[in-house]
């Protein structure tokens, strides 16, 4: 094992419900971007993505960490959040 006790995700929702949800936040963020930043500057769009995907990398090392179990979320709520 990677992460002895660590999440262990069944195939199907792995590939079926997170990438189901991960289509709809992609949707979502292709509607942001059009309807806000659209007429931002590109460095500006940079640093809030940035930020954003280092934001996200959080939940990443919380699951791996185990820091969501402490706080009573599930594996599979904590890897679609």
């Amino acid at each position: 094992e990677c992460v002895p006790g660590g999440p262990a995700f069944d195939y199907t929702y792995f590939t079926t419900y997170a990438r189901i949800v991960g289509s709809i936040a992609a949707w979502f963020g292709v509607c942001l971007f059009q309807w806000v930043m659209s007429s931002w500057r590109i460095r500006n769009i940079f640093l809030v993505s940035t930020v954003l995907r280092c934001a996200a990398g959080v939940f990443d090392v919380g699951i791996v960490q185990r820091w969501n179990i402490a706080a009573g979320i599930s594996d599979k709520t904590m890897y679609i959040l």
